[in-house]
C-alpha cells in the first residue's frame, strides 16, 4: 500500500474509532443534557443549531433501535452510524485481501463530489437538513 493509501485508512480508521468512542461516551456519561460539553459549539454561540446539530443523539437513538427519533433528531445519525459500522469491517477486509477498495471509493467518491452536477445537490441537501434543524430546534 502507498504512502496515500495508508493516509487514506488512517484518516477514516480514526474517524470512525473517534465516532464510536464519542458515541459510547455519549451513551454512557452524557446523556441528552443542553447545558453538557456535548453541546454544539455553533448553538452554544449563535443559538442556532448547525446542519450536525443532533447526529450523536440520532446515532445513539438507532444503535437502542428508535428509528422515528434518530430520523426526527437528525437524517445525518443514519449516514454517520452506517460509515461507523461499514469502515471498520472494510478496513479489514483491505487489510486481509490486501486490496485498496475502501481507497479507491474514497478517492472516486472525493473526485465526484468535486462536480458541480454531484456538490450542488449534496450542498443543498445539507441546506435542507440545516434548515430542518432551525425548524425543529432541538
Amino acid at each position: 500500500m502507498r504512502q496515500s493509501g495508508k493516509r487514506i485508512y488512517l484518516l477514516l480508521g480514526g474517524l470512525a474509532l473517534a465516532g464510536h468512542a464519542w458515541l459510547l461516551y455519549y451513551l454512557v456519561w452524557g446523556g441528552p443534557e443542553e447545558s453538557s460539553l456535548l453541546a454544539c459549539p455553533t448553538r452554544r454561540l449563535t443559538g442556532i443549531p448547525c446542519p450536525a446539530c443532533g447526529t450523536t443523539r440520532s446515532a445513539a437513538a438507532l444503535s437502542q433501535g428508535q428509528f422515528e427519533l434518530a430520523l426526527w433528531t437528525n437524517p445525518l445519525g443514519y449516514l454517520a452510524l452506517a460509515f461507523m459500522l461499514a469502515i471498520p469491517i472494510w478496513i479489514a477486509y483491505d487489510f486481509f485481501s490486501k486490496s485498496e477498495s475502501l481507497k479507491n471509493a474514497y478517492q472516486q467518491a472525493e473526485a465526484k463530489l468535486k462536480r458541480p452536477e454531484f456538490a450542488w445537490p449534496f450542498a443543498l441537501l445539507l441546506l435542507a437538513n440545516w434548515i430542518w434543524n432551525i425548524f425543529k430546534l432541538l
